[in-house]
């Protein structure tokens, strides 16, 4: 066998060529290299092996990551996993010329973002109603930055379309799933008072849904 400029390989190097890499390895390339949240089961086909060898390489990964001084880490977000820079390494990366972003999010955009939120599936009226103000600017632009979208139909009379989060709104927020939302007590509405402002997710937390990125829970790092 010949290499690329000509000159013959020896056994040795075609071996060494040829050997094939650990699951482990695979799986962190991939992870290095996506920029949004993978799941198991995409991780699953692009590595050719059964998601319980997956998920098996990838807590191992993690647990390595962990166990040793790195500015790297694994964590699951919005239903999957990716890697991204311990956050203790904010300050350092804030020296970084920042990406461009596109502007925050108004108040009126993360109240609504909040309803839809905990009361998915909701219709745009619904949302209306527990506003008291139409919503149709706020939620193009929540639709168009992918933090809602079209879940459904009300099975009532013109059978109006549902909403509800994405997967960009878990990952924006770093959670996991729904689940993790902080609790809230819903009462009647209160026009000065957006109920993700409830349980630690401040309104500053939300702004930084402008930003599209979550930087509590580090940068991508390969995106």
């Amino acid at each position: 066998m010949d290499s690329n400029d000509g000159t013959p390989l020896t056994i040795s190097q075609t071996q060494d060529a040829e050997a094939p890499l650990s699951l482990k390895v695979i799986v962190e390339a991939f992870l290095f290299t996506c920029a949004e949240s993978v799941s198991l089961e995409r991780l699953s086909r692009l590595c050719g092996q059964s998601p319980s060898l997956v998920r098996a390489a990838v807590d191992n990964l993690a647990q390595e990551y962990r166990g040793r001084e790195t500015g790297l880490q694994i964590i699951r977000v919005a239903g999957g996993y990716r890697m991204v820079t311990r956050p203790e390494l904010s300050g350092h990366l804030q020296r970084m010329d920042p990406p461009p972003t596109r502007p925050k999010l108004s108040g009126a955009a993360l109240e609504t973002l909040a309803i839809v939120a905990y009361r998915q599936p909701i219709t745009r009226l619904e949302v209306e109603q527990f506003r008291g103000v139409k919503v149709d600017g706020v939620f193009n632009t929540l639709l168009a930055r992918r933090l809602i979208r079209r879940n459904g139909r009300r099975d009532t009379p013109g059978r109006p379309a549902t909403f509800g989060t994405t997967p960009q709104f878990l990952q924006a927020f770093g959670l996991d799933s729904l689940a993790d939302l902080p609790p809230v007590e819903w009462g009647e509405p209160r026009p000065d008072h957006h109920p993700l402002s409830f349980g630690g997710l401040s309104s500053g937390a939300l702004g930084s849904l402008g930003a599209g990125k979550n930087h509590d829970q580090g940068s991508a790092a390969g995106g």
